[in-house]
């Protein structure tokens, strides 16, 4: 054999040997990730039940002081039992929230043939049955179906029309349009609003956990809802991005990527 020629097979042998040891490796920092998340998820429970106790008793007491000094608390005392009464309840539904996150994050898929229209639909006539008075024009275009899981592809839906509902509050009218359209041969779906907007350097921070872009005092909620709708949507092996310019409104995109038909 000539000088510094490898012998092919021990060549063999050492390529062999390092996808052996990079197959292992892979596989124990895969049990290690899903041990994290597995504890990640059990704590995440613990602590939400352990916070709902004292909370219900903080409640409780409000209510009887509420009771027992029916009409006589003073202005100020008032005003700080409904701050305490307001905060209280959005700490219930952080907490509530806490266990949605335990929830998607481990609840396994059901795929079958999903009706985005008829879900989408039924979730809007919901919204609308819970805001009689407002002027709304709500646009919903044929949808096709897709194959996911119906509970979660609903769960997207709902977080993203309630954002719309909630976003285009005081807007007359207030314009919401849910649709699809092609982008390189792939379905895209999309809820669109004439809402408050956003300003698009805040586009990726949007889908983070417990992200606000806006006062609690502006807009109810805890910064859970988009990123249900990202870890859902990311779960079927599709894409969820946003659009939107600041008091102009936003669009919501995401894509499920659909089996090949044999």
């Amino acid at each position: 054999m000539p000088l510094g020629k490898v012998d092919p097979p021990a060549e063999n042998a050492v390529l062999q040997r390092r996808e052996r040891e990079w197959a292992q490796a892979l596989k124990r920092a895969n049990r290690e990730l899903e041990i994290a998340n597995s504890e990640l998820e059990a704590f995440s429970i613990s602590v939400s039940h352990e916070l709902r106790t004292p909370l219900l008793d903080i409640m409780w007491c409000l209510d009887k002081y509420a009771t027992d000094h029916a009409g006589t608390p003073a202005g100020d005392d008032r005003r700080l039992l409904h701050l305490i009464r307001q905060s209280a309840g959005r700490m219930d539904q952080l907490i509530d929230d806490l266990l949605r996150v335990s929830t998607i994050s481990r609840q396994p898929l059901a795929t079958a043939t999903v009706s985005m229209e008829s879900i989408t639909r039924k979730i809007a006539a919901r919204l609308r049955f819970q805001e009689p008075r407002r002027f709304l024009d709500l646009v919903i275009q044929p949808l096709p179906d897709c194959v996911g899981d119906p509970s979660l592809l609903e769960q997207v839906l709902l977080n993203l029309l309630s954002n719309a509902f909630k976003f285009t509050d005081g807007r007359e009218p207030a314009l919401i349009e849910i649709g699809t359209f092609d982008r390189d041969g792939q379905l895209v779906y999309f809820v669109r609003d004439n809402g408050v907007g956003f300003d698009m350097l805040c586009a990726e921070e949007i889908f983070e956990l417990f992200r606000r872009l806006h006062a609690v005092d502006q807009f109810k909620g805890t910064g859970v809802g988009l990123w249900i709708v990202d870890r859902i949507v990311k779960r079927h092996g599709g894409a969820v991005w946003a659009e939107g310019e600041p008091d102009r409104g936003a669009t919501f995109c995401f894509t499920i990527p659909q089996p090949r038909s044999s």
